[in-house]
């Protein structure tokens, strides 16, 4: 049975400009699922949602989500928010953008070490599309829209450019790192990748062990 859950949606940020319309929607849609499906009462799902969902009270959340499980109980963490991928030291790594920092696949992980095996679902919906742009139709004529892509401060996103020359490792969420060439050609190139592009470019749903 399902004994806690812990949702977070974010469409509020410091900067406007990664402001989102939908992921407080998906914790509500998600809460009600886990309420009529799984038999989680309200009382048993923490919701966190835009100036509350910081990394210090996500922190605190995970820790009581986790505190006292048992053997066969389960716990859910579902977050939905922008997604970022930026260079750290010599890999690329993939993080979940909380409302004022990352939080990192690493640090889910330590956190939920002492938990039983097969007691933690993570799900997240905190994709990005590489900056790309959507090209409509209307009437009128065609029309480009840019897709909803988390923006670093602009010193931020200069230093990540420079560094994302010295990547020889590629690390997706929740994933070991790997220096395997066809794979880090296929998601990664130094010599076209631009502030626009760094980002993390899937979903990973599921469970974390």
């Amino acid at each position: 049975m399902v004994k806690r859950a812990l949702l977070v949606g974010i469409d509020l940020y410091p900067d406007p400009r990664n402001n989102l319309n939908s992921c407080i929607a998906d914790t509500l849609a998600f809460r009600d699922i886990l309420m009529a499906s799984y038999g989680v009462s309200q009382g048993d799902i923490t919701l966190l949602h835009n100036q509350a969902a910081t990394l210090a009270n996500v922190r605190t959340a995970l820790d009581v989500l986790l505190n006292g499980v048992s053997v066969g109980e389960k716990v859910v963490y579902f977050e939905s928010s922008h997604g970022y991928r930026y260079p750290k030291g010599d890999t690329m790594v993939e993080v979940l953008c909380l409302y004022d920092a990352f939080l990192e696949d690493t640090e889910l992980v330590s956190r939920s070490q002492a938990a039983p095996a097969d007691c933690l679902t993570v799900i997240t919906d905190a994709c990005h599309s590489g900056g790309l742009n959507k090209l409509f139709f209307p009437p009128t004529g065609t029309s480009v829209a840019r897709a909803k892509v988390w923006q670093p401060p602009e010193d931020r996103a200069a230093i990540d450019v420079a560094t994302a020359r010295q990547v020889s490792a590629f690390k997706f969420f929740g994933r070991a790192a790997t220096s395997e060439v066809g794979a880090i050609a296929k998601e990664f190139s130094a010599s076209s990748i631009t502030n626009k592009e760094l980002g993390v470019d899937q979903q990973w749903n599921g469970q974390w062990r």
